[in-house]
Formats: C-alpha cells, structure tokens, sequence
C-alpha cells in the first residue's frame, strides 16, 4: 500500500490509540473500530442508491439539507448525518450537491479505515499474541488494505462524474460494487476477531 506510512489518522490521537491497543484482548481492542467503519461504508453505499433513485431532484442550497436528504436512504440516517454534518463544519466545506456528500462520506470512510490499519499494525507488534490472534490480525491487515483500495477506486469513479462516458446509474452501480466489496472486507475482518456467535449475533444485530 502506497505512501499510507506518511499519512497521521485522524479520529484519535496517538496516545489514545495506544491505550486502546494496550488495555484489552486484540479481538475486543478492534471491534468497535472496524464495525464503525462497516457502518459508515454502509452508510456509503445507502447514499449513492438513494442519489440514483432520486436523480437531481434535490435544489436545496443548504449544507445540512442536502445532507440529510441524502442520509435519509441509508440504513443509519441519524448516524450518516451526524457524522458527515459534524465533518463539514470542522473542514468547512461547502456540499452544493449529492456527489459532495458521497465525496466527504468517502473521505470519513477512508479516514477511519486508515485508523483501522494502524491500530492492526500496532497489534501486530505486541509480544504475547496467541497463533489464532496473530492469524487475525495478518488477515485483518490484508482486509483493510484491499479495502483502502476499492476506496480509492471509488473516489476516481467518482470524480469522472459526470462524465459523457457513464450515466449516472452505471456511475452508482460501480460505486455499489466497490463499496460492497469493501464492506466484504471490513465484514470478513471483525468475523475474525468474533470467536464465537454471540459475539457475532451481538455484532450483526446491532
């Protein structure tokens, strides 16, 4: 993966991601980490289905109104809005259209999931790991990066938009296929860490 060893995640500081990393069990210490960033590609995915539904139906010139319209088709609005709204105004950027929203929602995803790959590495380097743990985390590394990858895959497709060469439904089918991919990454990655299946059901039923 390219360049990622330059780039200072944000979301927590380093101090505070070493607490994480030394206070508990490695498949408790991730947990929370990669299913938020399950929710957020989620969150992705639930916003680009709900932009082609809508078309350009939406003309409103307010930030926090093109965002909530947009968020409204995800499976957690309150969540989806609450994120990218409170992201907008620390970076004060303007969201003139849905394809903005998509955008910071990508960026936030991407942000956390490079958290996510830090905090692996960081594990990785622990003495007393079990063999199933090590086996994990190496899967688990692998996972997020590939998930970095569709990521920035689907940030390029959507940066082509518009673009004389897709409509905006096959520009929204690609993104749905990246994001789903991605999603089977960070899916894959905290089964790994859920060794039974309360711990699953407690995960998936969230």
């Amino acid at each position: 993966m390219s360049n990622l060893g330059h780039h200072i995640p944000i979301g927590m500081s380093d101090s505070e991601d070493e607490k994480l990393v030394s206070n508990s069990k490695p498949h408790k210490k991730l947990f929370l980490l990669l299913f938020t960033s399950f929710l957020l590609i989620a969150a992705v995915i639930g916003i680009v289905a709900g932009v082609n539904s809508k078309k350009n139906t939406i003309k409103s010139s307010s930030n926090h109104a093109i965002v909530k319209s947009s968020c409204s088709t995800t499976f957690y609005p309150d969540l989806c809005y609450s994120t990218i709204a409170n992201a907008t105004q620390l970076s004060n950027k303007v969201i003139s259209s849905p394809k903005d929203v998509i955008m910071m929602s990508l960026n936030i995803t991407k942000t956390s999931v490079e958290h996510n790959y830090f905090s692996v590495k960081r594990l990785l380097k622990k003495k007393k790991l079990t063999d199933r743990e090590k086996t994990a985390l190496h899967d688990c590394l692998e996972m997020v990066d590939d998930t970095l990858d569709e990521l920035r895959k689907a940030e390029e497709d959507l940066n082509q938009y518009p673009s004389y060469k897709k409509s905006l439904s096959q520009h929204a089918a690609d993104l749905k296929t990246l994001m789903s991919a991605a999603m089977t990454n960070q899916e894959t990655c905290v089964d790994g860490f859920s060794y039974n299946e309360a711990d699953k059901k407690v995960c998936w039923s969230s």
